[in-house]
């Protein structure tokens, strides 16, 4: 039960985090940039979904993903690297989950297991393996949070736009 409610919250989180992008206004830039193997600059900066209390900093290859539980305050959750593969696609990759974020949702099971740093895949599995409700924890869905994810994305003016299957369409606004 503990690791099916890491696990669906943790796979929201990837579906948010772990997608790809495009500019109509810079095609033609953005292509060239892309084929001399750099990323494309409007794409860095950080944007915020108020609606859904999410927040992505994009930075030259890295991304850091926050949530929000009151819309006003914004806690770490994962991090990980950022490839753009064509004019419109990104592939994420998750290298670290936050221990914060598990505590958010789950501070009672983990206290004291579970501390206030960035995990890795293995030392969070470890750590979730030697909590007392361990024997719960499946840790092959660990493994897929850190699966490189790709998805489409596009850049208008000052809002992101996400298109993925798991999740849909979502706006960001760069701030």
């Amino acid at each position: 039960m503990v690791a099916k409610k890491i696990f669906t919250a943790l796979t929201v989180f990837c579906a948010l985090a772990f997608v790809g992008c495009s500019d109509d206004d810079e095609k033609t830039n953005e292509k060239d940039s892309q084929q001399n193997g750099q990323l494309p600059s409007q794409l860095n900066g950080v944007w915020i979904d108020e609606s859904d209390g999410v927040k992505l900093e994009f930075n030259n290859g890295n991304f850091v993903y926050y949530e929000s539980r009151n819309w006003y305050e914004y806690h770490l959750v994962g991090k990980g690297t950022y490839t753009i593969i064509n004019e419109n696609t990104m592939t994420t990759t998750t290298t670290h989950i936050h221990g914060d974020y598990i505590h958010d949702y789950y501070g009672d099971y983990f206290d004291g297991i579970i501390e206030s740093k960035w995990y890795t895949k293995n030392e969070l599995k470890t750590a979730l393996a030697s909590s007392p409700y361990g024997q719960y924890v499946d840790l092959t869905e660990i493994d897929e949070l850190f699966v490189p994810t790709a998805g489409v994305y596009s850049i208008n003016g000052n809002t992101l736009t996400i298109k993925n299957t798991r999740i849909g369409n979502q706006e960001l606004v760069k701030i």
